[in-house]
C-alpha cells in the first residue's frame, strides 16, 4: 500500500461510492495516513485546485474535484482491514 492508492468505501452510506486515495507516504508513518476522496465538481462550494475530468481516471465519468474539506485519516492496519472484510474495494 502506497500513495496514490485508491479505494471505495462500500460500508458507510455518507462515503459510499465516493473514490478515496492516500496522499501521504504510508511507509513514512503506518499508524497515520491522510485521505482524500474525489467528489462531484460543484463551483459553489468545492476547492477547485484539484479538477479532475472523465477520462483521467478510470473511476471518474464526470467532472470532479478533490474534496480537501472532509480530508480523513486512518492507519494502513485499518484499511488493509477493510479490504480483506470487503468494506472497502
Amino acid at each position: 500500500m502506497g500513495s496514490g492508492d485508491c479505494f471505495v468505501n462500500c460500508g458507510t452510506a455518507s462515503h459510499r461510492s465516493h473514490l478515496w486515495v492516500i496522499i501521504s507516504d504510508p511507509h513514512q508513518d503506518r499508524e497515520l495516513v491522510a485521505l482524500v476522496n474525489f467528489t462531484t465538481w460543484n463551483d459553489s462550494r468545492i476547492d477547485s485546485s484539484c479538477i479532475i475530468e472523465s477520462g483521467d481516471h478510470p473511476f471518474v465519468r464526470h467532472k470532479t474535484c478533490i474534496n480537501y474539506r472532509e480530508a480523513s485519516k486512518s492507519s494502513v492496519a485499518a484499511i488493509d482491514q477493510g479490504l480483506r472484510s470487503g468494506l472497502l474495494i
